[in-house]
């Protein structure tokens, strides 16, 4: 075989892997959901989201909802957690979101109306941070 069949056939091969890459690589399966909720981190919106807190992070750190759509910060660590709108320390970037402080083993849901998109963090512990995307 001479080396231009050789360099051929290698393009063909290559160009096949990464048909299959694309064709295959942008599935997701419905692992990702919480008491029905499917946790939207792909920029799909849906009518309601889930966050959980572990005591050192949200997860998952992005969402994204409907306007009207409802968002619950639930608190599954042994600490308050206080979810709060960006920047800190005023919370002034969408104040909708501001949650107050949720207890240990509890959560709160809310409506979130303002569309765009708003990063969040815990008021306790600021480089505990997440987005929720409302559109």
């Amino acid at each position: 075989m001479n080396k231009a069949v050789k360099v051929i056939l290698a393009l063909v091969l290559v160009g096949a892997i990464v048909a299959t890459a694309l064709i295959f690589g942008g599935k997701s399966s419905d692992d990702d959901t919480n008491n029905g909720n499917k946790n939207d981190t792909s920029g799909t919106a849906t009518s309601s989201a889930t966050i959980t807190y572990d005591g050192s992070s949200f997860s998952p750190e992005e969402v994204s909802i409907k306007s009207g759509g409802t968002v619950t910060f639930v608190n599954d660590s042994d600490t308050e957690v206080q979810p709060s709108s960006d920047n800190h320390p005023t919370h002034t970037v969408n104040p909708e979101i501001n949650f107050g402080t949720i207890e240990p083993g509890e959560s709160k849901t809310m409506t979130v109306d303002t569309k765009g998109e708003f990063g969040f963090h815990n008021h306790l512990s600021a480089s505990q941070t997440g987005v929720i995307n409302v559109e």
